[in-house]
């Protein structure tokens, strides 16, 4: 990385400042202020990446993140059905299977995730199955076992669904943001000196957090977030943040 960033032209973020590279768990995020540079700064990466054995993937995308999270928790999940179909471990045990070794999977740095709809709807979809191997089939009045409906494997959990813990975690994580005061707070600030593309603009992280925020009436969300205690109760009650 020191040879990457090694002559490297970044984001101008303050006074004789720039930010080239910011990192989060495994993805690595490149920043330039012009085509040019950022295509000269990914090619030197590329280039030392490859004397190590590091492989970069250029195409993975947010989406693609929370793909290959959720084919990482089914894998959890497909390990631990003998567990969770068991008549001899309650309800209660298997949903704290569920809490904390498989939502933890699914759920990985997404604190960073800016979500679509549609990528929630995935995230609760997963959930929703796991709920139904642990609470299992009912029987109907003619005898014969049917699935539960969605609606009656919300009521059956009774507790803070993957979408509420998700919009929770990303709060949270803005919250460490805005208060570290450093160049990641500076780089989400951050305006490029150009237009934004025509038509439906992609869901930036920041336009999320605003959604969020807005909807537990919160409009200075940095302002608060440097109270940690007040900015704890948002996060919080972010929890009840249920659906998209």
């Amino acid at each position: 990385m020191r040879e990457t960033l090694d002559g490297a032209t970044g984001i101008k973020i303050g006074n004789d400042q720039q930010l080239v590279v910011a990192g989060y768990a495994d993805d690595v995020i490149i920043m330039a202020e012009s085509e040019e540079d950022l295509k000269r700064t990914t090619s030197k990466l590329i280039e030392e990446g490859g004397k190590i054995g590091l492989m970069i993937n250029e195409e993975k995308t947010n989406h693609e993140e929370i793909r290959l999270r959720l084919i990482a928790a089914n894998k959890c999940y497909f390990g631990l059905v003998p567990l969770l179909k068991s008549k001899l471990i309650s309800w209660k045990t298997k949903i704290t299977l569920y809490k904390v070794l498989i939502r933890p999977v699914a759920l990985y740095a997404c604190g960073a995730w800016a979500t679509t709809v549609t990528d929630e709807n995935r995230l609760a979809t997963f959930e929703r199955k796991v709920l139904r191997r642990i609470f299992g089939p009912k029987r109907n009045a003619l005898g014969d076992f049917e699935l539960r409906t969605n609606r009656k494997v919300e009521e059956l959990y009774g507790e803070t669904n993957i979408i509420g813990v998700l919009k929770s975690s990303r709060l949270g994580w803005a919250g460490h943001v805005w208060r570290s005061g450093g160049p990641i707070e500076l780089a989400t600030g951050w305006k490029p000196d150009t237009r934004r593309p025509r038509g439906r603009p992609r869901q930036r992280w920041k336009d999320r957090i605003t959604k969020d925020a807005s909807r537990l009436g919160v409009n200075d969300g940095k302002e608060i977030a440097q109270d940690r205690d007040k900015w704890r109760q948002v996060v919080a009650a972010a929890m009840d943040l249920n659906g998209p």
